[in-house]
C-alpha cells in the first residue's frame, strides 16, 4: 500500500480515517465514527486509554481555540475524549507534540484497538493520583 502524506487536514470536510504522527506517538482519527485511538511509540509516557478507540469530544489548541485544520507542524494538540461514552465525562486524553505527518489510512489499515478498561489508570505504572483525575468541568 502506498500512503500519501499531506500537509494539512480540513476536519470540516475531510471524510475516513488519518494518521496524525508525532514524535512519540500516532493519534488515528475516525472521521467516519468520531473516535481517536492513541498509538504510542517506545519512548512515550503510558495513558490509560491507549490502543483504545475513544469518543472525540472536542481537538483544541492547548490555549482552548477550537481546531478545524491540522497542519504539519502544528503544535500541542489536545484532544479532549469521552472514554466512557459520549453521556461520560469528557477528559484530556493527551496532548500531541508537533505534528510530524498527516497520512490517510485505508480502511484495512486502520488498527483494531482495544476494549477500553475502567482500571486501566490504576495499573500505570509511576503515575499519582493527580495525573489521573478528571479536569475540572
Amino acid at each position: 500500500m502506498t500512503q500519501v502524506g499531506y500537509d494539512e487536514l480540513d476536519l470540516t470536510t475531510a471524510t475516513g480515517a488519518w494518521a496524525i504522527v508525532a514524535e512519540k506517538a500516532t493519534t488515528y482519527l475516525d472521521l467516519r465514527t468520531t473516535r481517536v485511538l492513541r498509538q504510542p511509540g517506545p519512548d512515550a509516557d503510558p495513558d490509560r486509554h491507549d490502543g483504545c478507540w475513544v469518543p472525540l469530544v472536542a481537538l483544541r489548541d492547548w490555549d482552548t481555540t477550537e481546531v478545524k485544520l491540522i497542519r504539519v507542524g502544528h503544535e500541542r494538540l489536545a484532544w479532549i475524549t469521552a472514554p466512557e461514552g459520549v453521556e461520560g465525562r469528557a477528559q484530556l486524553a493527551h496532548v500531541q507534540r508537533v505534528v510530524r505527518a498527516i497520512r490517510q489510512v485505508a480502511p484495512e489499515d486502520v488498527p483494531v484497538g482495544r476494549p477500553v478498561d475502567p482500571d486501566a489508570g490504576w495499573r500505570l505504572p509511576d503515575r499519582g493520583w493527580d495525573e489521573l483525575r478528571y479536569p475540572e468541568d
